[in-house]
C-alpha cells in the first residue's frame, strides 16, 4: 500500500471517529450526575423530592425509555459532576453506582417544574 493510500486511509479514520464522537468531544460540555432512575413519574417525583430535601440543583428527566431519571446539576464540565459525585458518595449523600452523563442527552424534564428553567 502506498504512502498518499495509508494517508488518505488515516485522514478519513480521523474523520470519521471524530464524527462518531460527536461536539461533545470537541468541546467542554455541561454534565449531569444521575443518582437514580425509576420506572414511572409517580415513582420519580418522589425520589426527586426525597433528594431535593438534602441535596441542591435536584433534577429530574424523562429517559425516553419509560424511565425517569433523578440527578443533580447541570456542571460546567464531565470532571466537575465526576468531582462532586465523588464527594457526595463519600459523604453517603448519593448511591454507589451515580453516574456522569452528558447535559446534551437528558429529555423532557419533569422536576422541579417542567415549566421552570434549568437551574
Amino acid at each position: 500500500m502506498g504512502t498518499a493510500m495509508r494517508a488518505g486511509l488515516l485522514a478519513g479514520l480521523v474523520v470519521w471517529l471524530a464524527a462518531l464522537a460527536g461536539p461533545g468531544a470537541r468541546a467542554q460540555e455541561a454534565a449531569y450526575l444521575q443518582i437514580e432512575a425509576r420506572p414511572d413519574i409517580a415513582q420519580a417525583r418522589a425520589a426527586a423530592a426525597r433528594h431535593a430535601a438534602t441535596l441542591d440543583n435536584v433534577v429530574g428527566y424523562a429517559l425516553g425509555t419509560g424511565w425517569y431519571a433523578i440527578a443533580v446539576g447541570p456542571f460546567a464540565d464531565r470532571a466537575a459532576a465526576a468531582q462532586m459525585g465523588r464527594s457526595l458518595r463519600s459523604a453517603g449523600m448519593v448511591p454507589s453506582d451515580a453516574f456522569v452523563v452528558p447535559a446534551g442527552r437528558t429529555a423532557a424534564r419533569f422536576w422541579p417544574d417542567a415549566a421552570a428553567p434549568d437551574p
